[in-house]
């Protein structure tokens, strides 16, 4: 279930530690969990778990010790924050934590697959449902929505309607996942969470497409240029400039031709005059 940090705790906390010379490590921690510097912080179990299985093993340039430091630096960040925020001081020093830490330093090829089981064990990670696949890659509208779904099943894992390894827990997730989906979307009108996946879904698709057929008309423009001196050659042109009539598609083809045979004049004039001997 999301806290919320206050800028004055966040900075009252950062203050004490760096008597410790911890606090450079927590407030970096705190940054990349989404803490700009001032204002509050939302922060999620969720977040705490990202952070120490994948982020900092894997975006922190440094040693395996420092790692192993910075984890425990952000454990005593959330002790002293208190609260809930205190009992995700856990994750930091869960043999998890620990595991991933090592195989992601190591170069483990299982990490990965260790890090989804770990997340998927939680009962947090947004699941597949009948309702909705989440993409490989996501736009930034189906990003937050998942975002949104995740708080939902941290704060069900939290109050207890959910428990992750129970008989039936998987199917249960998927119900509150769905209907999770199924509430209406923040500044989106009447639309529901799903609605504005799909509706997103849409629009990058159409540009997508958009984009294969610039590619394509590009492909024909090149292929117009390099063949325009073929028996195809009106066609190309009738084809590329919706000119449909033969007698204006050969005048177009003529004229390219004639600055093509310019050009290349010119530039035979300017070779000779520069080799022409003086005196």
């Amino acid at each position: 279930m999301p806290v919320e940090l206050t800028e004055r705790a966040i900075r009252d906390v950062i203050a004490v530690m760096g008597e410790w010379d911890d606090a450079q490590a927590a407030e970096s921690a705190l940054n990349w969990m989404g803490w700009e510097g001032e204002g509050p912080l939302l922060l999620r179990r969720y977040d705490v778990q990202l952070f120490v299985w994948y982020t900092l093993p894997r975006k922190f340039l440094t040693s395996l010790e420092h790692k192993r430091e910075a984890a425990e630096a952000l454990a005593l960040t959330l002790e002293r924050l208190g609260g809930r925020a205190a009992s995700y001081a856990e994750v930091c020093r869960s043999t998890e934590t620990e595991e991933l830490l090592r195989a992601w330093e190591s170069k483990d090829p299982t990490a990965r697959r260790r890090l989804r089981e770990l997340l998927e064990g939680s009962g947090i990670e947004p699941p597949d449902t009948e309702l909705l696949a989440w993409g490989s890659v996501m736009g930034f509208e189906e990003a937050c929505v998942r975002e949104q779904v995740a708080t939902t099943l941290e704060e069900a894992v939290e109050d207890g309607r959910l428990s992750p390894g129970t008989p039936g827990f998987r199917r249960r997730q998927a119900q509150v996942a769905d209907a999770a989906l199924s509430e209406p979307a923040k500044d989106s009108g009447v639309r529901t969470r799903l609605q504005v996946v799909h509706a997103e879904r849409v629009q990058r698709r159409g540009k997508t497409i958009d984009a294969r057929r610039e590619r394509a008309r590009n492909r024909k423009r090149h292929h117009f240029f390099m063949g325009a001196g073929h028996a195809g050659g009106p066609r190309i042109i009738a084809a590329m400039t919706g000119v449909h009539r033969d007698d204006d598609a050969v005048l177009a083809l003529g004229r390219m031709r004639c600055a093509h045979a310019a050009g290349q004049f010119r530039r035979r004039s300017r070779r000779c005059s520069h080799g022409r001997p003086r005196g």
